[in-house]
């Protein structure tokens, strides 16, 4: 009835509108979960980092931009939107007693310290992602595989900063 171009068209539409939908509603409260874990920041003990030598807080978050690949389903008709935010870990000194605005203020001068590698980072991420199939991104255990696989192929990149975590704050797969 419909060419197959048109009905490609009708699915990404669908995919897009569902995936704003779900920024516009945050119903599983992602948002304000990462929110929360940054003010509270300041009150936790800090860890040791091995590898500098120094003592350092859980991290400051480095969100990646939003996207949506291809995955490697054959035929190519299967997408993923997904965004991936990074938790780099920083001397716990410089996060000692922030909260709210002076947190946020740290998150943006690690933003455009990050600036250069950012799209070396997205081609990295972008390149992983669409290298894998749908059957494996639908389990826990993928999306868990996926996060350690990241983190692997990340880390490199972020050589400044340890990389503490990987989180997916969205993933759809249409």
């Amino acid at each position: 009835m419909f060419p197959k171009k048109w009905m490609l068209f009708a699915v990404v539409a669908v995919a897009l509108g569902v995936g704003a939908l779900t920024l516009t509603l945050d119903p599983f409260g992602a948002k304000a979960a990462l929110a929360k874990k940054a003010e509270g920041q300041g009150a936790h003990a800090p860890a040791e980092d091995s590898a500098h030598g120094e003592s350092t807080a859980r991290g400051l978050m480095y969100s990646t931009k939003e996207r949506v690949v291809n995955l490697a389903d054959p035929g190519g008709f299967r997408y993923l939107k997904v965004e991936v935010v990074l938790e780099l870990g920083v001397p716990a000194k410089e996060l000692e007693g922030l909260k709210g605005e002076g947190y946020k203020k740290k998150q943006e001068e690690l933003a455009k310290e990050m600036a250069p590698v950012a799209p070396v980072i997205d081609d990295a991420i972008t390149a992983h992602l669409s290298s894998r199939l749908a059957s494996e991104l639908l389990t826990a255990s993928g999306k868990a595989t996926l996060r350690e696989e990241l983190k692997e192929r990340l880390a490199p990149l972020v050589h400044s900063h340890p990389l503490k975590g990987i989180y997916l704050t969205q993933f759809i797969i249409q």
